[in-house]
């Protein structure tokens, strides 16, 4: 059982009935939702949900069926900034 409660406009605490059940679903991220990420953080006991920090997230992109000549580092790298930040 998943028991989920608003917390502010975009977030939502999502309290799992057991451990086993919330690193399953920790374990497997990153999830999406209708095609938007959904960032999940571990709670931190009496931090307000204004000192999360959802704008970054780390995750790996798979580009299928790109022609051979535009696998340069010049054009990968330039895939990459309209994305995000490559680490």
């Amino acid at each position: 059982m998943v028991n989920f409660e608003n917390l502010d406009t975009s977030i939502l605490a999502i309290t799992f009935q057991s451990e086993v059940d919330l690193s399953r679903v920790v374990d497997s991220s990153p999830w999406s939702f209708s095609n938007h990420l959904l960032i999940l953080k571990q709670w931190v006991p009496s931090t307000p949900p204004e000192c999360y920090n959802f704008s970054i997230y780390d995750f790996w992109v798979q580009i299928y069926s790109l022609p051979f000549e535009w696998r340069t580092k010049e054009i990968l790298s330039c895939i990459a900034s309209n994305i995000g930040e490559v680490s």
